[in-house]
Protein backbone atom coordinates (compact mmCIF):
# COMPACT_ATOMS: atom_id res chain seq x y z
CA UNK A 1 0.00 0.00 0.00
CA UNK A 2 1.40 3.39 -0.98
CA UNK A 3 -1.08 5.64 0.73
CA UNK A 4 -3.73 5.43 -1.97
CA UNK A 5 -5.48 2.26 -0.80
CA UNK A 6 -4.19 0.17 -3.73
CA UNK A 7 -2.20 -3.05 -3.21
CA UNK A 8 0.53 -3.75 -5.75
CA UNK A 9 2.81 -6.73 -6.35
CA UNK A 10 6.41 -5.78 -6.98
CA UNK A 11 8.13 -9.17 -6.52
CA UNK A 12 6.33 -12.45 -7.22
CA UNK A 13 7.96 -15.87 -6.70
CA UNK A 14 11.37 -14.24 -6.40
CA UNK A 15 11.11 -12.28 -9.65
CA UNK A 16 10.77 -8.51 -9.98
CA UNK A 17 7.65 -7.84 -12.01
CA UNK A 18 7.65 -4.04 -11.75
CA UNK A 19 10.78 -1.90 -11.69
CA UNK A 20 8.81 1.30 -11.19
CA UNK A 21 5.49 2.12 -9.57
CA UNK A 22 3.66 5.33 -10.40
CA UNK A 23 1.17 6.73 -7.92
CA UNK A 24 -0.94 9.82 -8.52
CA UNK A 25 -2.08 11.66 -5.41
CA UNK A 26 -4.89 14.19 -5.49
CA UNK A 27 -4.12 15.93 -2.22
CA UNK A 28 -1.03 17.11 -0.40
CA UNK A 29 -0.03 15.68 2.97
CA UNK A 30 1.61 12.68 4.57
CA UNK A 31 1.02 9.35 2.83
CA UNK A 32 1.35 6.27 5.02
CA UNK A 33 3.10 3.36 3.32
CA UNK A 34 2.81 -0.34 4.12
CA UNK A 35 5.16 -3.01 2.75
CA UNK A 36 4.46 -6.71 3.20
CA UNK A 37 6.94 -9.49 2.45
CA UNK A 38 5.64 -13.08 2.24
CA UNK A 39 8.30 -15.77 2.59
CA UNK A 40 8.29 -19.28 1.10
CA UNK A 41 6.90 -20.75 4.35
CA UNK A 42 3.98 -18.29 4.12
CA UNK A 43 5.22 -16.27 7.08
CA UNK A 44 5.08 -12.51 6.59
CA UNK A 45 6.94 -9.43 7.66
CA UNK A 46 5.34 -6.00 7.58
CA UNK A 47 7.07 -2.62 7.74
CA UNK A 48 5.72 0.90 7.51
CA UNK A 49 6.83 4.29 6.37
CA UNK A 50 5.45 7.69 5.56
CA UNK A 51 6.06 10.14 2.78
CA UNK A 52 5.13 13.80 2.55
CA UNK A 53 3.61 14.70 -0.80
CA UNK A 54 2.82 18.15 -2.14
CA UNK A 55 0.46 18.20 -5.08
CA UNK A 56 1.67 21.05 -7.25
CA UNK A 57 -0.88 23.40 -8.64
CA UNK A 58 0.21 26.17 -10.94
CA UNK A 59 -0.88 29.35 -9.25
CA UNK A 60 -1.58 32.00 -11.88
CA UNK A 61 1.05 34.71 -11.63
CA UNK A 62 -1.26 37.19 -13.32
CA UNK A 63 -4.94 37.50 -14.10
CA UNK A 64 -6.09 35.20 -16.87
CA UNK A 65 -2.90 33.14 -17.08
CA UNK A 66 -3.27 30.12 -19.39
CA UNK A 67 -0.52 27.55 -19.08
CA UNK A 68 0.23 23.91 -19.78
CA UNK A 69 3.11 21.58 -18.86
CA UNK A 70 5.04 19.21 -21.11
CA UNK A 71 8.09 16.94 -20.96
CA UNK A 72 10.25 15.91 -23.89
CA UNK A 73 13.11 13.49 -24.55
CA UNK A 74 15.63 14.19 -27.31
CA UNK A 75 15.54 11.81 -30.27
CA UNK A 76 19.32 12.15 -30.71
CA UNK A 77 21.38 10.96 -27.71
CA UNK A 78 24.74 12.51 -26.86
CA UNK A 79 27.81 10.89 -25.31
CA UNK A 80 29.71 13.14 -22.93
CA UNK A 81 33.45 13.59 -23.29
CA UNK A 82 34.12 11.32 -20.30
CA UNK A 83 31.23 8.90 -20.87
CA UNK A 84 31.08 5.52 -22.59
CA UNK A 85 27.37 5.50 -23.40
CA UNK A 86 25.23 8.13 -25.08
CA UNK A 87 22.17 9.47 -23.23
CA UNK A 88 19.20 11.37 -24.65
CA UNK A 89 18.47 14.60 -22.81
CA UNK A 90 15.20 15.18 -21.03
CA UNK A 91 13.63 18.60 -20.59
CA UNK A 92 10.44 20.03 -19.19
CA UNK A 93 8.69 23.10 -20.49
CA UNK A 94 5.64 25.19 -19.72
CA UNK A 95 3.66 27.02 -22.36
CA UNK A 96 2.00 30.30 -21.32
CA UNK A 97 -0.59 30.90 -24.02
CA UNK A 98 -1.36 34.27 -25.55
CA UNK A 99 -3.93 36.53 -23.87
CA UNK A 100 -4.63 39.07 -26.59
CA UNK A 101 -8.21 39.48 -27.90
CA UNK A 102 -9.53 37.80 -24.73
CA UNK A 103 -8.12 34.43 -25.79
CA UNK A 104 -9.11 31.50 -23.56
CA UNK A 105 -7.81 28.64 -25.72
CA UNK A 106 -4.68 26.63 -25.02
CA UNK A 107 -3.68 26.65 -28.67
CA UNK A 108 -0.14 27.35 -29.84
CA UNK A 109 -0.03 30.02 -32.56
CA UNK A 110 2.95 32.36 -32.04
CA UNK A 111 5.65 30.91 -29.75
CA UNK A 112 8.66 32.53 -28.13
CA UNK A 113 11.11 30.00 -26.63
CA UNK A 114 13.04 31.13 -23.55
CA UNK A 115 15.74 28.69 -22.43
CA UNK A 116 16.99 28.55 -18.86
CA UNK A 117 20.73 28.88 -18.26
CA UNK A 118 23.29 27.31 -15.91
CA UNK A 119 21.37 25.85 -12.97
CA UNK A 120 23.13 23.00 -11.11
CA UNK A 121 20.73 20.81 -9.17
CA UNK A 122 17.68 22.40 -10.83
CA UNK A 123 17.42 24.94 -8.03
CA UNK A 124 15.68 27.44 -10.29
CA UNK A 125 12.16 26.23 -11.13
CA UNK A 126 9.83 27.77 -13.69
CA UNK A 127 7.47 29.38 -11.14
CA UNK A 128 7.29 29.80 -7.38
CA UNK A 129 4.45 27.28 -7.23
CA UNK A 130 6.84 24.56 -8.46
CA UNK A 131 8.74 24.53 -5.15
CA UNK A 132 7.57 22.14 -2.44
CA UNK A 133 8.50 24.70 0.21
CA UNK A 134 8.95 28.05 -1.47
CA UNK A 135 11.09 30.62 0.33
CA UNK A 136 11.40 33.94 -1.53
CA UNK A 137 14.62 34.62 0.35
CA UNK A 138 16.23 31.40 -0.93
CA UNK A 139 14.39 30.42 -4.10
CA UNK A 140 14.36 32.36 -7.35
CA UNK A 141 12.16 31.06 -10.14
CA UNK A 142 12.74 31.62 -13.85
CA UNK A 143 9.59 33.73 -13.90
CA UNK A 144 10.88 35.91 -11.05
CA UNK A 145 14.00 36.65 -13.09
CA UNK A 146 11.73 38.05 -15.80
CA UNK A 147 10.23 40.73 -13.60
CA UNK A 148 11.39 44.21 -14.49
CA UNK A 149 10.61 47.85 -13.77
CA UNK A 150 8.80 49.66 -16.57
CA UNK A 151 9.23 53.24 -17.73
CA UNK A 152 6.55 54.39 -15.28
CA UNK A 153 8.21 52.70 -12.33
CA UNK A 154 5.73 49.83 -12.22
CA UNK A 155 6.82 46.19 -11.90
CA UNK A 156 6.08 44.16 -15.02
CA UNK A 157 6.07 40.45 -15.76
CA UNK A 158 7.74 39.79 -19.12
CA UNK A 159 5.68 36.64 -19.65
CA UNK A 160 2.44 38.56 -19.21
CA UNK A 161 3.65 41.42 -21.39
CA UNK A 162 4.43 39.01 -24.24
CA UNK A 163 1.18 37.08 -23.69
CA UNK A 164 -0.89 40.23 -24.00
CA UNK A 165 0.93 41.10 -27.19
CA UNK A 166 -0.15 37.82 -28.74
CA UNK A 167 2.86 35.60 -28.05
CA UNK A 168 2.84 32.10 -26.55
CA UNK A 169 5.80 32.00 -24.13
CA UNK A 170 7.57 28.62 -23.87
CA UNK A 171 9.82 28.40 -20.79
CA UNK A 172 12.35 25.54 -20.97
CA UNK A 173 13.82 24.01 -17.81
CA UNK A 174 16.61 21.41 -17.59
CA UNK A 175 15.73 19.10 -14.67
CA UNK A 176 17.68 16.39 -12.89
CA UNK A 177 16.71 12.98 -14.27
CA UNK A 178 17.82 9.36 -14.58
CA UNK A 179 19.51 8.38 -17.82
CA UNK A 180 17.41 5.94 -19.82
CA UNK A 181 20.57 4.20 -21.07
CA UNK A 182 22.89 4.10 -18.05
CA UNK A 183 20.57 4.44 -15.05
CA UNK A 184 22.77 7.25 -13.70
CA UNK A 185 21.52 10.61 -12.48
CA UNK A 186 21.98 13.49 -14.92
CA UNK A 187 22.05 17.05 -13.60
CA UNK A 188 20.39 18.69 -16.59
CA UNK A 189 21.01 22.24 -15.40
CA UNK A 190 24.78 21.70 -15.51
CA UNK A 191 25.04 18.95 -18.11
CA UNK A 192 26.86 18.90 -21.44
CA UNK A 193 25.61 21.76 -23.60
CA UNK A 194 25.46 19.59 -26.72
CA UNK A 195 23.15 17.08 -24.99
CA UNK A 196 20.71 19.78 -23.90
CA UNK A 197 20.93 21.24 -27.40
CA UNK A 198 19.62 17.98 -28.83
CA UNK A 199 16.53 18.36 -26.62
CA UNK A 200 16.17 21.93 -27.90
CA UNK A 201 16.26 20.53 -31.44
CA UNK A 202 13.45 18.12 -30.56
CA UNK A 203 11.44 20.95 -28.99
CA UNK A 204 11.88 23.15 -32.07
CA UNK A 205 10.64 20.34 -34.28
CA UNK A 206 7.67 19.62 -32.03
CA UNK A 207 6.59 23.26 -31.84
CA UNK A 208 6.78 23.61 -35.62
CA UNK A 209 4.69 20.47 -36.05
CA UNK A 210 2.12 21.81 -33.58
CA UNK A 211 2.00 25.19 -35.36
CA UNK A 212 1.31 23.48 -38.68
CA UNK A 213 -1.45 21.38 -37.14
CA UNK A 214 -3.01 24.53 -35.67
CA UNK A 215 -2.96 26.27 -39.04
CA UNK A 216 -0.35 28.86 -37.99
CA UNK A 217 2.36 30.07 -40.37
CA UNK A 218 4.25 31.94 -37.64
CA UNK A 219 7.98 31.31 -37.25
CA UNK A 220 9.69 30.80 -33.91
CA UNK A 221 11.64 33.22 -31.74
CA UNK A 222 14.38 31.72 -29.57
CA UNK A 223 15.87 33.55 -26.57
CA UNK A 224 18.89 32.21 -24.71
CA UNK A 225 20.21 33.95 -21.59
CA UNK A 226 23.61 32.87 -20.29
CA UNK A 227 24.21 29.15 -20.98
CA UNK A 228 20.80 29.12 -22.67
CA UNK A 229 22.45 31.15 -25.42
CA UNK A 230 24.98 28.37 -25.96
CA UNK A 231 22.27 25.70 -26.02
CA UNK A 232 20.06 27.55 -28.52
CA UNK A 233 23.05 28.54 -30.66
CA UNK A 234 24.22 24.95 -30.94
CA UNK A 235 20.70 23.62 -31.60
CA UNK A 236 19.83 26.09 -34.37
CA UNK A 237 23.22 25.80 -36.09
CA UNK A 238 23.03 22.01 -35.83
CA UNK A 239 19.66 22.00 -37.59
CA UNK A 240 20.98 24.20 -40.40
CA UNK A 241 23.93 21.85 -40.84
CA UNK A 242 21.68 18.79 -40.94
CA UNK A 243 19.32 20.37 -43.45
CA UNK A 244 22.21 21.30 -45.74
CA UNK A 245 23.46 17.70 -45.57
CA UNK A 246 20.11 15.91 -46.01
CA UNK A 247 17.67 18.38 -47.55
CA UNK A 248 15.13 16.88 -45.15
CA UNK A 249 12.55 19.47 -44.14
CA UNK A 250 12.39 18.14 -40.58
CA UNK A 251 15.66 20.00 -39.98
CA UNK A 252 14.21 23.40 -40.95
CA UNK A 253 14.12 25.30 -37.67
CA UNK A 254 11.70 27.91 -39.05
CA UNK A 255 13.04 30.43 -36.58
CA UNK A 256 13.03 34.09 -37.59
CA UNK A 257 14.86 35.58 -34.60
CA UNK A 258 17.50 34.37 -32.16
CA UNK A 259 18.38 36.56 -29.16
CA UNK A 260 21.49 35.81 -27.11
CA UNK A 261 21.64 37.51 -23.70
CA UNK A 262 24.93 37.63 -21.81
CA UNK A 263 25.99 34.29 -23.23
CA UNK A 264 29.68 33.23 -23.04
CA UNK A 265 30.36 32.69 -26.75
CA UNK A 266 34.12 32.78 -26.12
CA UNK A 267 34.05 31.43 -22.58
CA UNK A 268 32.89 32.39 -19.10
CA UNK A 269 34.83 34.10 -16.34
CA UNK A 270 34.76 33.31 -12.64
CA UNK A 271 37.81 34.91 -10.98
CA UNK A 272 40.51 32.34 -10.35
CA UNK A 273 41.07 33.81 -6.89
CA UNK A 274 37.44 33.19 -5.97
CA UNK A 275 37.60 29.60 -7.23
CA UNK A 276 40.82 29.08 -5.26
CA UNK A 277 39.18 30.44 -2.10
CA UNK A 278 36.26 28.02 -2.50
CA UNK A 279 38.82 25.23 -2.90
CA UNK A 280 40.40 26.22 0.43
CA UNK A 281 36.97 26.31 2.07
CA UNK A 282 35.67 23.02 0.68
CA UNK A 283 36.87 20.88 3.60
CA UNK A 284 35.38 23.26 6.15
CA UNK A 285 31.95 24.08 4.71
CA UNK A 286 29.53 21.66 2.97
CA UNK A 287 28.18 24.46 0.77
CA UNK A 288 31.69 25.26 -0.44
CA UNK A 289 32.31 21.58 -1.16
CA UNK A 290 29.08 21.43 -3.17
CA UNK A 291 30.01 24.55 -5.12
CA UNK A 292 33.53 23.33 -5.86
CA UNK A 293 32.76 19.74 -6.85
CA UNK A 294 29.17 19.82 -8.11
CA UNK A 295 29.00 23.27 -9.67
CA UNK A 296 32.53 24.30 -10.68
CA UNK A 297 33.21 20.63 -11.38
CA UNK A 298 30.13 20.11 -13.53
CA UNK A 299 30.37 19.35 -17.24
CA UNK A 300 28.85 22.69 -18.29
CA UNK A 301 31.17 24.71 -16.02
CA UNK A 302 34.26 22.94 -17.33
CA UNK A 303 33.04 23.49 -20.89
CA UNK A 304 32.68 27.25 -20.47
CA UNK A 305 35.19 28.46 -17.88
CA UNK A 306 38.21 30.20 -19.42
CA UNK A 307 40.05 29.63 -16.15
CA UNK A 308 38.97 26.43 -14.40
CA UNK A 309 40.57 25.90 -11.00
CA UNK A 310 42.53 22.75 -10.30
CA UNK A 311 45.27 22.30 -7.73
CA UNK A 312 48.79 22.22 -9.11
CA UNK A 313 51.72 19.99 -8.28
CA UNK A 314 51.98 21.48 -4.79
CA UNK A 315 48.72 20.63 -3.09
CA UNK A 316 47.43 22.09 0.15
CA UNK A 317 49.79 21.17 2.99
CA UNK A 318 48.32 22.29 6.31
CA UNK A 319 51.70 21.98 8.04
CA UNK A 320 53.07 24.80 5.93
CA UNK A 321 49.82 26.76 5.73
CA UNK A 322 47.07 26.84 3.14
CA UNK A 323 48.88 29.57 1.20
CA UNK A 324 51.31 26.93 -0.10
CA UNK A 325 48.76 25.46 -2.52
CA UNK A 326 49.51 26.04 -6.18
CA UNK A 327 47.17 26.26 -9.15
CA UNK A 328 47.37 24.16 -12.29
CA UNK A 329 48.03 26.48 -15.23
CA UNK A 330 47.09 23.70 -17.65
CA UNK A 331 43.39 24.45 -17.04
CA UNK A 332 43.71 28.21 -17.46
CA UNK A 333 43.62 30.67 -20.35
CA UNK A 334 41.02 28.76 -22.35
CA UNK A 335 41.16 29.41 -26.09
CA UNK A 336 40.88 27.36 -29.26
CA UNK A 337 42.16 27.44 -32.80
CA UNK A 338 38.55 27.54 -33.99
CA UNK A 339 38.13 30.85 -32.16
CA UNK A 340 41.01 32.30 -34.17
CA UNK A 341 43.92 31.61 -31.83
CA UNK A 342 47.09 29.89 -32.94
CA UNK A 343 46.93 27.14 -30.31
CA UNK A 344 44.46 25.39 -28.04
CA UNK A 345 44.73 25.89 -24.28
CA UNK A 346 42.62 25.60 -21.14
CA UNK A 347 40.79 22.59 -19.76
CA UNK A 348 40.17 19.68 -22.12
CA UNK A 349 36.42 20.18 -21.74
CA UNK A 350 36.73 23.86 -22.71
CA UNK A 351 38.79 23.05 -25.79
CA UNK A 352 36.51 20.26 -26.96
CA UNK A 353 33.30 22.23 -26.44
CA UNK A 354 34.33 25.42 -28.20
CA UNK A 355 35.87 23.46 -31.07
CA UNK A 356 32.57 21.58 -31.31
CA UNK A 357 30.60 24.81 -31.12
CA UNK A 358 32.61 26.68 -33.74
CA UNK A 359 32.75 23.74 -36.17
CA UNK A 360 28.99 23.27 -35.92
CA UNK A 361 26.57 24.78 -38.42
CA UNK A 362 27.02 25.88 -42.01
CA UNK A 363 30.46 26.43 -43.58
CA UNK A 364 32.14 29.67 -42.45
CA UNK A 365 29.41 30.31 -39.87
CA UNK A 366 31.72 29.82 -36.84
CA UNK A 367 28.95 27.74 -35.33
CA UNK A 368 26.32 30.49 -35.38
CA UNK A 369 22.89 29.98 -36.98
CA UNK A 370 22.73 31.93 -40.23
CA UNK A 371 19.22 31.67 -41.64
CA UNK A 372 17.59 34.06 -39.20
CA UNK A 373 18.04 37.44 -37.59
CA UNK A 374 20.49 37.54 -34.67
CA UNK A 375 20.55 39.95 -31.75
CA UNK A 376 23.07 39.87 -28.90
CA UNK A 377 22.53 41.71 -25.62
CA UNK A 378 25.29 42.14 -23.05
CA UNK A 379 25.21 43.50 -19.54
CA UNK A 380 28.63 45.08 -19.43
CA UNK A 381 31.42 46.65 -21.43
CA UNK A 382 32.10 45.59 -25.02
CA UNK A 383 35.33 47.60 -25.30
CA UNK A 384 37.59 44.87 -23.96
CA UNK A 385 38.99 47.29 -21.41
CA UNK A 386 40.81 45.76 -18.46
CA UNK A 387 39.65 46.86 -15.03
CA UNK A 388 41.88 46.61 -11.99
CA UNK A 389 45.54 45.65 -11.87
CA UNK A 390 47.58 42.49 -11.54
CA UNK A 391 47.68 40.92 -8.06
CA UNK A 392 45.12 43.38 -6.72
CA UNK A 393 43.28 42.37 -3.56
CA UNK A 394 39.57 42.00 -4.34
CA UNK A 395 38.28 40.52 -1.09
CA UNK A 396 39.47 41.04 2.47
CA UNK A 397 37.22 39.77 5.25
CA UNK A 398 38.34 39.37 8.85
CA UNK A 399 36.44 37.42 11.49
CA UNK A 400 36.70 38.23 15.19
CA UNK A 401 35.34 36.79 18.42
CA UNK A 402 35.14 38.40 21.82
CA UNK A 403 37.23 36.62 24.49
CA UNK A 404 37.05 37.30 28.21
CA UNK A 405 39.70 35.98 30.61
CA UNK A 406 40.76 38.60 33.15
CA UNK A 407 39.47 41.27 30.79
CA UNK A 408 37.77 41.17 27.37
CA UNK A 409 39.17 41.79 23.91
CA UNK A 410 38.43 40.97 20.26
CA UNK A 411 40.45 38.10 18.80
CA UNK A 412 41.09 37.64 15.10
CA UNK A 413 39.99 34.07 14.27
CA UNK A 414 39.40 33.97 10.50
CA UNK A 415 40.61 35.54 7.26
CA UNK A 416 39.21 35.41 3.72
CA UNK A 417 41.21 36.98 0.92
CA UNK A 418 41.19 36.91 -2.87
CA UNK A 419 43.40 38.64 -5.42
CA UNK A 420 43.44 39.13 -9.17
CA UNK A 421 45.88 37.01 -11.13
CA UNK A 422 49.51 38.15 -11.25
CA UNK A 423 51.20 39.29 -14.44
CA UNK A 424 52.08 36.53 -16.90
CA UNK A 425 55.12 34.56 -15.74
CA UNK A 426 54.88 35.75 -12.14
CA UNK A 427 53.82 33.88 -9.01
CA UNK A 428 51.63 35.52 -6.42
CA UNK A 429 49.02 34.59 -3.81
CA UNK A 430 45.48 34.64 -5.24
CA UNK A 431 43.52 33.37 -2.23
CA UNK A 432 43.93 32.89 1.50
CA UNK A 433 41.74 31.22 4.10
CA UNK A 434 42.68 30.91 7.75
CA UNK A 435 40.27 29.71 10.37
CA UNK A 436 40.37 28.42 13.85
CA UNK A 437 39.28 28.75 17.44
CA UNK A 438 37.70 25.60 18.75
CA UNK A 439 37.76 23.78 22.06
CA UNK A 440 39.73 20.66 21.14
CA UNK A 441 42.95 22.07 22.60
CA UNK A 442 43.92 24.14 25.63
CA UNK A 443 46.78 26.50 26.31
CA UNK A 444 47.67 26.90 29.97
CA UNK A 445 48.32 28.99 31.83
CA UNK A 446 46.46 31.70 29.93
CA UNK A 447 47.53 34.46 30.46
CA UNK A 448 51.08 33.07 30.43
CA UNK A 449 54.41 34.56 31.51
CA UNK A 450 57.38 32.31 30.71
CA UNK A 451 55.96 28.99 29.59
CA UNK A 452 52.74 27.63 28.15
CA UNK A 453 51.57 24.02 27.82
CA UNK A 454 49.48 23.18 24.77
CA UNK A 455 47.38 20.05 25.35
CA UNK A 456 44.68 18.12 23.58
CA UNK A 457 41.57 17.85 25.69
CA UNK A 458 40.55 14.49 27.09
CA UNK A 459 37.30 13.38 25.37
CA UNK A 460 34.28 12.78 27.55
CA UNK A 461 33.56 9.23 28.66
CA UNK A 462 30.61 9.06 26.28
CA UNK A 463 32.81 9.78 23.27
CA UNK A 464 34.88 6.61 23.70
CA UNK A 465 37.87 7.77 21.68
CA UNK A 466 41.48 8.69 22.26
CA UNK A 467 42.59 12.34 22.62
CA UNK A 468 43.55 14.12 19.42
CA UNK A 469 47.27 14.16 18.67
CA UNK A 470 49.28 17.27 17.98
CA UNK A 471 51.54 17.28 14.91
CA UNK A 472 52.27 20.98 14.63
CA UNK A 473 52.08 24.18 16.67
CA UNK A 474 52.39 27.77 15.46
CA UNK A 475 52.33 30.90 17.60
CA UNK A 476 51.58 34.05 15.63
CA UNK A 477 51.20 37.68 16.64
CA UNK A 478 48.18 39.86 15.92
CA UNK A 479 49.49 40.65 12.43
CA UNK A 480 49.65 36.96 11.59
CA UNK A 481 53.45 36.83 11.66
CA UNK A 482 54.74 33.42 12.86
CA UNK A 483 56.82 33.84 16.02
CA UNK A 484 57.31 30.19 16.91
CA UNK A 485 56.81 27.00 14.85
CA UNK A 486 57.09 23.38 15.98
CA UNK A 487 56.52 20.12 14.09
CA UNK A 488 56.17 16.65 15.61
CA UNK A 489 56.76 13.66 13.35
CA UNK A 490 55.14 11.45 15.94
CA UNK A 491 52.00 13.06 17.32
CA UNK A 492 52.00 14.19 20.94
CA UNK A 493 49.16 14.96 23.33
CA UNK A 494 50.88 17.97 24.94
CA UNK A 495 53.90 20.19 24.49
CA UNK A 496 55.61 22.81 26.68
CA UNK A 497 56.70 25.93 24.89
CA UNK A 498 58.81 28.76 26.23
CA UNK A 499 57.34 32.21 25.61
CA UNK A 500 59.79 34.11 27.79
CA UNK A 501 61.27 35.79 24.71
CA UNK A 502 57.93 37.14 23.47
CA UNK A 503 56.71 40.61 24.35
CA UNK A 504 53.54 41.07 26.36
CA UNK A 505 50.43 41.11 24.22
CA UNK A 506 47.88 39.05 22.36
CA UNK A 507 48.94 36.02 20.27
CA UNK A 508 47.33 33.03 18.58
CA UNK A 509 48.25 29.40 19.20
CA UNK A 510 47.42 27.26 16.15
CA UNK A 511 47.46 23.46 16.54
CA UNK A 512 47.55 20.94 13.68
CA UNK A 513 45.91 17.55 14.32
CA UNK A 514 47.02 15.89 11.11
CA UNK A 515 44.03 17.14 9.09
CA UNK A 516 43.27 20.73 10.02
CA UNK A 517 44.47 23.67 12.05
CA UNK A 518 42.66 24.97 15.13
CA UNK A 519 43.42 28.30 16.75
CA UNK A 520 43.02 29.79 20.22
CA UNK A 521 44.02 33.13 21.71
CA UNK A 522 46.95 33.38 24.10
CA UNK A 523 47.66 36.35 26.32
CA UNK A 524 51.26 36.93 27.45
CA UNK A 525 51.78 39.28 30.37
CA UNK A 526 54.90 40.68 31.94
Amino acid sequence: MLGDGVARDVIVNGSIISLTVTVTYSQSGYKYLKFTVTFSDNSTHVTYGKLYVKVLTITPAFVGQLSEDFTLTASTPFKGYDETTATPAQIEYRVFYRLDNNNTQKKLTKPVIISDGFDPGDQRRIQASDYIFYDPNKNTSIEAMMMYVGCNGDTLNLIEVLNRRGYDVVIVNYPTYISSTTGKEIDGGADFIERNAMAMVALTQKLNTTLAANGSTEQLVAIGPSMGGQITRYALAYMEKQYAATNNSKWLHKTRLWISIDSPHLGANIPEGLQALVNLLKNSAPSASDFYYDQLGSAAAKQQLINWHQEGSTVCNPLTGSHSCTVSTADMNGRTVSQGWSTNSGSSFYQQFYNNQFSNGLPNSNGYPMNLRKIALVNGSVTGKTYGTNSKQTLNIRGFTNICLIWCWDVHVASFETYTLPAYGNSQRIARFESGFNNHYTSAPNPAEDEVTVSSEEPSSSQKKAPSLIYGIKITDQLGTPRKTYQYTVGVTSAKISVADLNAGMYHVAVFDGNKWSSQPLMIKR
